[in-house]
């Protein structure tokens, strides 16, 4: 009896893994979707839309204050944006937080120089945003080509180089 709870505990584990695996994986494949539009506040009072930004490379991060990949992620956005702005790149934080002061003492600690609002119930599932970070680039034409789920080094580099290619786009 112990030993046929294990096997199922062990293989619904094994289950989740290789559904875990396969989502990452879906989730750095090219899309080519429109992605929905929106409109939201920054934090600091600026209205912002997915319109604004058409014919330039948008990355959006949905992100938390308090998720650890999250923190990891923001310093490598933060160096691309300072890197590629000037070339056509838009960085774009949708924080998932609730709390407006600290997610602006997030923004001071990080330097974050981009564009950050609130993600609301609508936007997250507009954009079926299930885990953070997730963040999602959009090309010159308006279309997702990417999205990154979780984020470390590789993730970093991988998404540099798409956006690298797509700045270099006519």
């Amino acid at each position: 009896m112990q030993r046929a709870t294990f096997n199922k505990s062990f293989g619904l584990a094994v289950v989740c893994f290789m559904l875990t695996l396969q989502i990452s994986c879906k989730a750095n494949q090219t899309e080519h979707k429109v992605p929905p539009p929106f409109k939201a506040v920054t934090v600091a009072g600026q209205s912002i839309s997915l319109e604004q930004y058409k014919g330039q490379v948008v990355v959006l991060d949905f992100f938390a204050t308090w998720c650890s990949p999250c923190r990891e992620s923001i310093p490598h956005l933060v160096a691309l944006d300072g890197r590629y702005r000037k070339q056509g790149l838009r960085v774009v934080g949708l924080s998932v937080d609730d709390d407006a002061p600290t997610l602006q003492e997030f923004i001071g600690q990080q330097k974050i120089g981009y564009p950050v609002a609130f993600a609301d119930k609508k936007l997250k599932v507009a954009y079926r945003i299930s885990s953070i970070p997730q963040i999602i680039i959009i090309d010159k034409q308006g279309f997702i080509v990417d999205k990154f789920l979780g984020f470390d080094e590789s993730a970093g580099g991988d998404m540099e180089k798409t956006i690298k290619r797509l700045l270099a786009a006519k």
